[in-house]
């Protein structure tokens, strides 16, 4: 367990300095910044997806419930994308902040609706 949470920490570490970089490229070229947080999560949910391990948890019903956008998008989804989703997210969520989970939930969601994570796997 304590090498997957390592492995965990460096990706976050990862893809929080990418998020950052990409900010700061969208800001000196007056564009917006508001796609840019799907760059950490989705790494997130990728190394989830490619570590797949465990059945589903509850914690995406928690994430669900207490913040609209994540339950506006999580209702687009059929069940058995939502019970994808709750195991990328079920070994994940001890280990990382309580913004980044939303936003992990959130981009996921995003993936899998599209069918983005789908095509990377």
């Amino acid at each position: 367990m304590a090498a997957n949470t390592e492995s965990l920490y460096r990706c976050f570490q990862q893809s929080n300095a990418y998020a950052r970089v990409a900010t700061e490229l969208a800001r000196e070229q007056g564009g917006s910044t508001d796609g840019v947080a799907f760059t950490a999560a989705a790494a997130l949910a990728r190394w989830w997806w490619l570590h797949d391990r465990s059945a589903p948890s509850r914690v995406l019903d928690n994430i669900a419930d207490a913040d609209p956008a994540v339950h506006a998008a999580r209702s687009r989804l059929s069940g058995s994308r939502q019970e994808e989703l709750a195991r990328w997210v079920s070994l994940a969520w001890p280990s990382i902040c309580v913004r980044a989970q939303t936003l992990l939930a959130a981009e996921a969601i995003w993936l899998l609706s599209t069918g983005g994570a789908k095509a990377d796997r």
